[in-house]
C-alpha cells in the first residue's frame, strides 16, 4: 500500500496530473466562501470530498456541499477509521475466536456486502 501510494502522490504526478484538480478546487471553494463564508467547514469537507472523488475516480468536481458523493466518502471514512482502531475486534481480546472456522464468516459475507452495497 506504501508503494502504491507513493507512486500515486509523489511529487512529479501532483505537480503534473493533479495540478488542474487542486485549481479547480481552489476556485470553486474561493466562490462558496465568498457566497457564504459562515458554513466554511461544510465548504473545506466538499472540498476535500471533490478533490478525492476527481483524483481517485476521474469524476467532474462536486458543486453542491448536499451532494450524497460527500455523505458516502464521510461515512466510510468513519467507518474505515473506526475498524482500524485497536480493540475494535473481538478477536483482538478473544484470541480462541481465530479457530472459528471460515465458513462462518462465508456465511455472514453476504450480510455484510448487502450493507455496503445498500
Amino acid at each position: 500500500m506504501r508503494k502504491a501510494a507513493r507512486e500515486a502522490l509523489n511529487e512529479e504526478v501532483l505537480k503534473n496530473d493533479h495540478h488542474p484538480v487542486f485549481l479547480k478546487e481552489a476556485v470553486i471553494l474561493a466562490l462558496g466562501l465568498i457566497n457564504d463564508s459562515t458554513a466554511w467547514s461544510n465548504h473545506i469537507h466538499r472540498a476535500t470530498a471533490s478533490a478525492m472523488v476527481a483524483m481517485i475516480y476521474d469524476k467532474e468536481p462536486l458543486e453542491s456541499t448536499k451532494d450524497p458523493a460527500i455523505a458516502w466518502l464521510h461515512e466510510f471514512s468513519y467507518r474505515f477509521m473506526r475498524a482500524a482502531m485497536p480493540g475494535a475486534h473481538l478477536v483482538e481480546n478473544f484470541t480462541w475466536m481465530r479457530h472459528i472456522p471460515s465458513r462462518q464468516a462465508i456465511l455472514h459475507s453476504a450480510f455484510f456486502i448487502s450493507i455496503l452495497t445498500g
